[in-house]
């Protein structure tokens, strides 16, 4: 494990948010410390796995590495089209996917007639369209600079060990003119703050509207627009009545956090309290159903939802 400073304004100067664990994938039983930086207000993990460590944080269920093209193209179906309208109104030109996991994004612009390449850090994710990929670091590449109309990140700059150097790397390769479209998780929202819903560690870096617009005018960047999608990588409200009921009748919030995040205990988290079958729970997990559709769209709408999507250009 290593200690950091701040990856957004380098200072070493914090307040405990609270302590998480791998809860998705089980990889540790360690507790690790979500921090926020009194000076910029950035949240990130500290300490957190050094760059020898990270890679037993994920697992091969992450990758999915045995999908065929078939399985993939139908299950990305839908959120392809939903990445495709934050650029749906720019003329095809020279795009790089930065973290393309197997490149369906990729091969969805493609078909588009844009010109695709992507940089995938991991040598996991299998190349499922035999597409333009490099596997390594951004700075390595060897990409021209302004060479690119558009750069993307879908779910990646969380990830990041130093997410400000890929910014400034990502402004050095696009065109004046060009955009940077990136999808984050947001701390500010109910999913990532009471549900802590983050795939810590996996995630370094927690961002909200305003670190990000500090990160991107920091790196050269000049922000342009917000989204909030709760439809784009799950970012739903499923189960926020489950966990305050739970959290009113006295269960550890630990303990509702894991029911919560562990496929094999949701049947707790849906239907019991403090460990015993209960009536009322069931009737809460009901009510919760119907009305997470509609909260989704509320939190989406006060622009405080889990997924956000940022748009940036260079002047």
């Amino acid at each position: 494990m290593e200690s950091v400073y701040c990856p957004l304004c380098g200072a070493d100067d914090t307040r405990l948010m609270f302590k998480t664990e791998d809860y998705l994938y089980k990889t540790s039983e360690e507790k690790f410390r979500i921090v926020r930086c009194r000076r910029c207000r950035l949240v990130y993990v500290n300490p957190r796995p050094d760059a020898d460590e990270i890679h037993a944080y994920y697992p091969p269920d992450f990758y999915q590495t045995t999908i065929t093209k078939e399985q993939l193209l139908k299950e990305k179906e839908r959120q392809n089209l939903l990445k495709y309208k934050y650029v749906s109104d720019m003329l095809p030109g020279r795009m790089l996917d930065i973290g393309p996991s197997k490149g369906e994004f990729m091969y969805f612009m493609q078909q588009e007639g844009w010109d695709v390449c992507g940089l995938e850090f991991s040598q996991k994710p299998p190349n499922v369209f035999d597409l333009n990929i490099y596997c390594g670091e951004l700075s390595d590449a060897n990409y021209v600079p302004e060479s690119f109309d558009l750069i993307t990140m879908w779910g990646v700059l969380e990830h990041v060990y130093d997410p400000l150097c890929m910014l400034r790397d990502a402004y050095r390769l696009l065109k004046c003119g060009g955009r940077f479209t990136a999808l984050v998780t947001n701390f500010n929202s109910l999913p990532a703050r009471l549900m802590r819903h983050d795939d810590v560690p996996r995630h370094t870096t927690l961002f909200t509207k305003r670190t990000m617009r500090s990160m991107l005018l920091k790196s050269g960047f000049e922000p342009e627009r917000f989204y909030f999608n709760s439809e784009l990588f799950g970012g739903t409200h499923r189960g926020v009545f489950n966990y305050l009921v739970k959290l009113a009748m006295g269960e550890q919030i630990d303990n509702i956090v894991s029911q919560n995040r562990s496929t094999d205990r949701w049947y707790q988290f849906s239907s019991q309290i403090r460990g015993k079958q209960s009536n009322m729970m069931l009737k809460v997990d009901r009510f919760d159903i119907a009305v997470t559709p509609y909260l989704d769209r509320i939190m989406d709408w006060c622009r405080d939802g889990f997924i956000m999507i940022c748009q940036a250009t260079k002047s």
